[in-house]
Formats: C-alpha cells, sequence, structure tokens
C-alpha cells in the first residue's frame, strides 16, 4: 500500500469519527458487554494470478467455521474481538488455465482461521469507529494433480499463510430492550503493508525451508440478528449472522533460492462468505 493510499484512508477515518456525531447526537447509546459463539458454514472463492507465466487458477472451497465476538462498551469506550476458527475442511477442488484453456486441476481445501482486536469510540448514536490488528492464518492443501506428471503423482503439497496487518473499522450495535432485539453490524479495511511485523509469510511443503513475504488489502464485513432472553440486565442472546470477506495478497517471486530458477508465491485473491448460529450473553443497559 503506498503512503497516498494510507493517507486517503486516514484520512476517511477522521472525517467518520469527526463529523458523524453531529448527525446523530440527538439519539441514545447503550452500555453493554456481550460475546457469543456458534457453528456455521463457509465457502470459499480462490484465484491466483502467476507473474512468471500466463497461467492463472480458479477453486472452490467449503468448510465448517465457529465464530466468535465479543463487545464491550462503556461510556465512549470501546472493546470488541473477533474470530473465526475452522475445525474442518469440507474439501474443494482447483482448477489451472493457460491461455484460456485448462491445463490441469486438483483437489483444494482451505482454513482461513482470522482474529481481529479493536479500541474505538462509541459515538451518541451507537456507531463506533475504531483501530485494531489483524491475525489470519491460511492452509492450504492440494493433493490428486491430474494429470500426473512423475513430479506430481504422489504429490500433497501444505501451503500455510500467515499475516498480520492493521484494521481501520466501523461498527454498530442498536439495542432495543422492549423488542428484545439486538443488531450489530460491523465493516473492516485490513491493511497489510509488506513490512515487519505487518506482512504476509507464506511457507509450501513442496519447497521447504523457503520464506516468501507479501503485502495485502482486504474488506471484511457482517452483521448479526438476534433476540435475548431473560429478566434484568444480564440476558441470554441468540442471533444469526452473515459475514462476507475479500483479500487479496501481492505474492513474491524469489531468484535467489539454491537449486530453483525462481520460486513464486502467486498473487490471489480469496473472496468468501458464511452464515452461522451465534448463542451467548450479556449485560444491557439503556443510557438516555
Amino acid at each position: 500500500m503506498t503512503v497516498r493510499q494510507v493517507t486517503f484512508v486516514t484520512a476517511f477515518f477522521i472525517f467518520v469519527m469527526g463529523y458523524t456525531p453531529a448527525a446523530i447526537a440527538d439519539t441514545r447509546s447503550t452500555d453493554l458487554a456481550f460475546m457469543t459463539i456458534g457453528p456455521g458454514l463457509e465457502g470459499l472463492l480462490y484465484y491466483e494470478f502467476v507473474e512468471t507465466d500466463s497461467v492463472y487458477s480458479s477453486a472452490i472451497t467449503g468448510s465448517f467455521v465457529t465464530s466468535s465476538a465479543a463487545v464491550l462498551r462503556w461510556k465512549q469506550l470501546g472493546l470488541l474481538a473477533r474470530g473465526n476458527l475452522v475445525p474442518a475442511a469440507l474439501g474443494g477442488w482447483e482448477r489451472w488455465f493457460s491461455n484460456g484453456d485448462m491445463i490441469q486441476k486438483n483437489d483444494l481445501s482451505y482454513r482461513l482461521n482470522r482474529a481481529v482486536g479493536g479500541v474505538g469510540v462509541v459515538l451518541p448514536g451507537g456507531l463506533e469507529p475504531y483501530f485494531g490488528f489483524w491475525y489470519a492464518q491460511g492452509t492450504q492443501k492440494r493433493k490428486d494433480f491430474r494429470p500426473a506428471s512423475p513430479q506430481l503423482a504422489n504429490l500433497v503439497s501444505i501451503e500455510k499463510i500467515r499475516s498480520q496487518g492493521i484494521v481501520l473499522g466501523l461498527q454498530g450495535v442498536f439495542y432495543k430492550d422492549q423488542g428484545r432485539s439486538l443488531l450489530h453490524f460491523y465493516g473492516d479495511l485490513i491493511m497489510i503493508p509488506g513490512f515487519k511485523p505487518f506482512q504476509a509469510v507464506t511457507t509450501n511443503t513442496a519447497v521447504p525451508g523457503v520464506k516468501l513475504h507479501s503485502g495485502g488489502l482486504g474488506v471484511e464485513a457482517g452483521g448479526a440478528y438476534g433476540w435475548t432472553f431473560g429478566q434484568g440486565q444480564t440476558k441470554l442472546l441468540a442471533s444469526l449472522q452473515s459475514n462476507v470477506i475479500i483479500l487479496y495478497y501481492t505474492g513474491q517471486v524469489r531468484r535467489d533460492v539454491p537449486g530453483y530458477v525462481f520460486v513464486e508465491w502467486p498473487s490471489n485473491l480469496t473472496l468468501g462468505w458464511s452464515l452461522m448460529i451465534q448463542l451467548g450473553g450479556g449485560w444491557f443497559s439503556i443510557l438516555e
């Protein structure tokens, strides 16, 4: 990400923080704390773009996920944490193309574990701009290459992508005590500049001992609508949640690896969607 892009994003974030309160100052806010966790399904579309040749890939995978979220609001302080853990992959397939013709296909499983933690400023209307930290680990397992050359006949490659980045986000939490309903949504801009510690580091068992580094950019957004149960300020919570993610890594080509002309981790794009059931509880106090 260039300095100009970072400057633009920061200016937009300051604009939201500075001008939104005036527009919503007549509404009321809520002091609250809640935590939810639950199972769901996630589907990922994955694309790679090889720079050293006119080759690209297209893949689709699915997995079981466990999603969790925690939100704390007190006065103008907001704290948040979210995470997606993938206990089991359902599998999928990947196809490789050159000049429009398919040249190879293989089985692919893709787990994208990720987490965000942040601190924000709670505005009077319930919106909360925040600044946070992103961590993700993607694990891709490829096998059963077809057609299988002698080098690919029994190959099982496991690729791991660990990334750390900065998050600028905006979330809304709106609780109605009379209707016992809770609406929670968020949007994250994920920036992975490409320098330590905010970078993506990739390893692959097919090229042992080699690490490739890159940057990236992503957007993740989601929303949950739920209902509270119980009397008083402490309540149980059940909700239905849906998320989407767009994640792009720039990739890297290394020509300094002994025994190889070059080693490339292609630039790549992940598009994902998920649907989860969430259960939990919390404390809710309306402030006039």
